[in-house]
């Protein structure tokens, strides 16, 4: 017997430091090496020290096993905190899923 309902989630809490303007930590890879802040006394988490917070949960029902057919209902809460800002997301989903599977081998 084919379960219908499925439940998923994700819970992902991080802290890090954000860079000013100006400033390079190593956050973002994609600014030049030369213009790091400093050679020696670094540490983890340099720069603004934020936390992450990133909440997703989903609930699916199975219309029709043959084609994976499904309907899904997702609920999902970001919060990214530090000294500067409070920005909190949050919003919910439905939607229809489906995979077209192509199952036979032709030898």
């Amino acid at each position: 017997v084919v379960s219908r309902l499925n439940f998923s989630s994700e819970i992902d809490l991080a802290k890090y430091a954000l860079e000013g303007i100006g400033k390079n930590f190593g956050k973002d890879i994609f600014k030049p090496y030369k213009t790091r802040q400093q050679d020696l006394n670094n540490r983890v988490a340099q720069g603004l020290v934020t936390d992450f917070t990133y909440l997703n949960f989903k609930t699916a029902y199975l219309l029709n096993p043959k084609y994976n057919l499904r309907i899904e209902l997702e609920v999902t809460h970001r919060n990214e905190k530090n000294l500067t800002f409070n920005n909190t997301t949050n919003w919910i989903t439905i939607g229809l899923r489906s995979s077209f599977r192509n199952i036979y081998y032709d030898f």
